[in-house]
């Protein structure tokens, strides 16, 4: 599983390091034609997908891990510099479904890629806990009973 956090205020740089050279798919892919992958998440709270680009991705260790690299963000998003925003309706935090595509061009659609990794996302807001206050009985009236219809 892939985990992120949001900072509240501030810009916070995301690595996925992922053992992505084995795939004889994207390494066919990415020999003859290199473009940075192409990542898909899909919200298991919404349903809604989001198809990103990462800003950088890193080959020193490919043997071991390629590392694809992307900022989550609280108040900008573009999905094709890899500038991600999470914490709305459309996009809240939790899990995610993720799949990342080896592509052969600069199109952002995923439309009969092939999938080089298949897992989870986890994304979580670092904001402080909400602190909850104990609760007091004010009732004065305990023994009734009220039927609805």
């Amino acid at each position: 599983m892939i985990q992120a956090t949001q900072d509240e205020t501030l810009s916070r740089t995301q690595t996925i390091n992922l053992n992505l050279w084995d795939s004889d798919w994207f390494r066919s892919v990415y020999t003859v034609n290199p473009h940075i992958p192409l990542v898909n998440i899909i919200s298991q709270q919404s349903g809604n997908n989001k198809v990103f680009a990462p800003f950088a991705i890193d080959f020193t260790n490919k043997d071991r891990y390629v590392s694809l690299t992307y900022i989550t963000n609280p108040s900008n998003e573009d999905l094709t510099l890899g500038l991600l925003k999470f914490g709305n309706d459309d996009f809240p935090f939790g899990f995610y479904d993720m799949q990342i595509f080896a592509r052969g061009s600069d199109s952002m659609s995923i439309i009969g890629l092939n999938a080089v990794y298949t897992g989870l996302f986890n994304i979580t807001n670092d904001a402080p806990s909400v602190n909850y206050s104990q609760y007091s009985t004010n009732d004065t009236d305990t023994k009734s009973v009220y039927i609805t219809n």
